[in-house]
Parts: structure tokens; sequence; C-alpha cells
């Protein structure tokens, strides 16, 4: 199931990296048996809640507590409670007595950084690194469409089949445009995509970062099913430029429209040029986009298809605590619209037996633990489907520090 531990991510990273998310921000993850839980009012405090009203959803309080021993910080172990299950717009069909106890538990870590790390630094020491090939200059697909934006771009590259044979975690091989243009960007920015522990498939994750001066466009795609890296990267190249090509032609006030429709062109042209890879394999998409409004305040808007989630923090100007929000309602076979579309469909539902663990979507060649995605081009005629959903836009406030994390 998912949970803040193993959301795919991007400004934060990948399914197997938030550990390493949580580092560079300074923060490790602990259990909560070896902290008090009560959190101190002279330091700061992280509160998550599921927006759902349903009860397989699962509140968590994390609190961010002083970590000086080199001890604690070495704890970098999995929390000893269950995930999350979070399902905020429509009720689930099956109830969970799922607990988390005791709770997740995030030590911020007092310890000075070695060093800053920007996107531009990492790029240039992975240039510097002695394994050639790692990082080149080759600029994402939708920059040939902005040259007027001065676009930067940071991409993952389309992993290879002998990719499978690198080490567990190793890290995704990247692509570049405008090699020091991120440092002077507005915003600061985060990534990393390595490889899980599946003996016999590579990575699997993709993401995009686009970056102006006036707006920032960062996704991540999930790739899922024996061909699922190919499809994620057809989608972490296609989507982002069918999305700016409309963007662009509704002078960025669309971002709906042009999400939906990209959505579907996308999905058309996986049917077209590469149905084999697709027919049984399929990519999540989840994504933000930030541009200015009008008064010239940043806004936040999103989409996302299937279960890569992403999450929201804000801490109000001279307060101790973060306020996070998990913005995405996963796309489970199990929501109680996922599971009448599906059973429209003529499509079956496998309940977990352990709350903890997904429902899973009966297809001929197995079954899968999401309802929509990109690709999965068989299911289709099962009740899976590749339409986004759009959680809701917010501004962010100058004064204001926040976080997002895909």
């Amino acid at each position: 199931g998912p949970s803040l531990h193993d959301a795919s991510g991007l400004v934060a990273m990948s399914s197997s990296s938030s550990r390493a998310v949580l580092r560079s921000a300074g923060l490790s993850l602990i259990s909560g048996a070896d902290v008090t839980v009560s959190p101190r009012p002279d330091k700061p405090t992280l509160e998550l809640r599921s927006r759902s009203t349903t009860d397989s959803a699962l509140p968590i309080n994390i609190y961010a507590e002083a970590d000086s021993s080199p001890a604690a910080s070495q704890k970098l172990r999995q929390p000893t409670g269950l995930g999350l299950m979070p399902s905020y717009s429509a009720p689930r069909l099956r109830p969970s007595s799922a607990k988390l106890e005791p709770q997740p538990t995030v030590a911020r870590n007092t310890r000075a950084l070695k060093r800053h790390t920007t996107l531009d630094s990492k790029v240039r020491r992975l240039l510097e690194s002695p394994e050639p090939g790692y990082c080149e200059e080759v600029p994402h697909p939708a920059i040939k469409d902005l040259a007027d934006f001065q676009a930067a771009s940071l991409c993952g590259r389309v992993t290879e089949k002998e990719d499978r044979y690198q080490p567990y975690f190793s890290g995704k091989r990247m692509d570049f445009s405008k090699l020091g243009q991120f440092d002077e960007l507005p915003h600061n920015i985060g990534v990393h995509c390595q490889r899980g522990k599946k003996d016999d498939s590579p990575n699997q994750d993709d993401f995009f970062v686009l970056q102006t001066n006036e707006w920032l466009f960062c996704g991540v795609a999930d790739g899922h099913g024996e061909n699922g890296h190919k499809v994620s990267h057809f989608v972490q190249e296609q989507l982002p430029q069918a999305i700016l090509q409309r963007l662009k032609l509704g002078h960025f006030a669309n971002w709906r429209t042009s999400v939906v429709g990209a959505v579907d062109e996308v999905q058309t042209k996986l049917q077209k040029q590469i149905p084999d890879e697709a027919s049984e394999s399929g990519s999540t998409a989840s994504m933000t986009f930030l541009s200015k409004d009008e008064s010239g305040a940043w806004k936040f808007q999103s989409a996302f298809i299937g279960d890569s989630v992403i999450v929201y923090a804000r801490r109000p100007r001279d307060a101790l605590t973060f306020q996070v929000e998990l913005v995405t309602s996963t796309h489970r076979p199990d929501r109680q619209d996922e599971f009448q579309r599906i059973s429209r469909s003529n499509g079956e539902v496998i309940p977990a037996d352990d709350p903890a663990l997904p429902s899973r979507l009966r297809v001929p060649g197995g079954d899968m633990a999401m309802s929509r995605a990109l690709g999965d081009l068989e299911a289709q005629q099962y009740g899976m489907c590749c339409e986004p959903e759009f959680p809701t836009e917010c501004q962010l406030k100058e004064e204001d520090e926040h976080l997002i994390i895909l």
C-alpha cells in the first residue's frame, strides 16, 4: 500500500529512496519506540493526515525531535507501523482495523551537511564520475517547443535491457540541458531515482523537471509489467511535451483541459507506436505545475493517474508546525467509484487479505494494484482507465515555507 516511505518520487524521489530524501532534507526516519512521542514546544512538529473520511485511511502524526547522537542518525529503518491507505474522494468498500503503533517519527538531523547540493552541483558531480555516460547533455523533447522560454531540463534516460544487470539501488542515468541555470531559478529542487530489488527487472521509474523563471513542471512515472520501463519512459517524454504545447496555446491558463487532452493523445500514441510493449504493461503519472497568477503569486496545480502520490507541506511564518497533506487519492480497485466502473466492465477486484496491502484488479495477464494507468491496453476492457484526477489547486504564500514531494 502507499505510504510515506514508499512513495515514488521527484523533488524527492523514487519508490525505494524516500530515506535518501529525508537525509537530503536533514531528516532521518526512526522507530516510534525510540523517542518520546509527545513533542516539546520548542521544536518543530510535522503533522500528516490523509483527507479521507473513511475508516481505512489512517492518520499519522510525525514529530520532529532533535537528533544529536550519531547512533540515532544511523537508525534508518522501516517504521514499525503499517502503511497508509488514503482515499478521501469516496469511501472504500472494506473497512480496515490497521493501527499505527508505535507512530513513525521523523527526527531532524542537526549535523551540518557536507555540501549544499543543487541540481547543477548534482549534474556536475555526475559528469566528473569515473563511470562514463551516467549523465549527458541531451535536452528533454519538450524543450524544442519552448525555445523562447529558455527552459532548463533534467530527466531520466531510456532504460536499456542490460540495465537489469545493474546493482540493486543503483542510480538512474539522466539527461540534462542548460547546466548552471537551475541555481539561478526560483525554486530549490532535489531529484533521486534508483533501481529497486527486482531480480529480472531494471529500474522502471522515470521523472522529468522542466523549469523557467515563470513556471516549474515536474513529474514522475512508475512503470509496471514486463515492459513497464519502456512505457514509463514513453510517458515521461511524450506527456509533458503534449501538455506544454496545449498550455502555451492557452497562455498557461488551461491546466485541466491541457492535461486531459494530452493524456488522450499519449494513450493513442501508445496504441499506435508501441502496442506490443503497452499491451500488458503500463505506467502511472503524477505531475505538479507551479506558475505565477495575475498577482504574481505562485499557484500550485497537480494531476495524477494511478498510485504515485503527491505530498504537500506548508509551514506558516513563525510557526513550529508543518501542515502536511497527502493531496492524491490513490486509484485502487476497491475505491468506491473505481470499483463501480470495474464492475460495469465485468472486471474483477481481488480483495487483499492483509489490510496493509492494496486490493488488485484481475486481468488475463495477471493482476495489478492500481485501477488507472497509461498503457495496459488489454486491461482497458476490464475497467482500467487513464482518466487523470485533479487535486484542489492552491496559492503558495510567499512568506511561508513550502515542500512538495512526488
